[in-house]
């Protein structure tokens, strides 16, 4: 008969190991969850953000008159209508860029400029979604 109790308590005992482990691990695997997600989404915005900030170093990049013409709010879809837009060279196009949704595109002349030769020259707002910086101008 005495064996019968150590079974049953053994059983009893390892029902409740296995109750406690489950309480403990059901929750770890849920935060561990919800980090990975998290991590996914950081990771995604930071490559989004990267990419609009490419696309301001290329618009950037071109001549003063190009930028000059272009002032103006666009709606880009796509790289190649950007490229397209703006008449990028094409040693300044970058093929790996990629736009998911469309963005907005400001170029803005602000009241500063640089005098060369006695020819203003304006310094331009670039604002793309919620990414800014400032075109300067190009002198050789």
């Amino acid at each position: 008969m005495k064996k019968y109790k150590n079974r049953a308590e053994t059983l009893i005992e390892s029902l409740i190991s296995i109750g406690l482990i489950t309480i403990i691990i059901i929750p770890t695997l849920n935060v561990l969850s919800k980090s990975i997600e998290a991590n996914y989404k950081i990771n995604k915005n930071t490559d989004i953000n990267i990419q609009k900030q490419n696309i301001i170093e290329i618009i950037k990049s071109l001549n003063y008159e190009n930028i000059k013409n272009k002032e103006g709010n666009y709606k880009i879809s796509n790289i190649e209508g950007l490229y397209s837009l703006l008449s990028v060279p094409n040693e300044y196009k970058q093929m790996d860029i990629k736009i998911e949704n469309e963005m907005s595109l400001d170029i803005i002349k602000t009241n500063n400029y640089y005098i060369n030769n006695n020819q203003n020259y304006y310094i331009y707002k670039i604002k793309l979604d919620k990414l800014e910086d400032y075109y300067l101008p190009h002198f050789n």
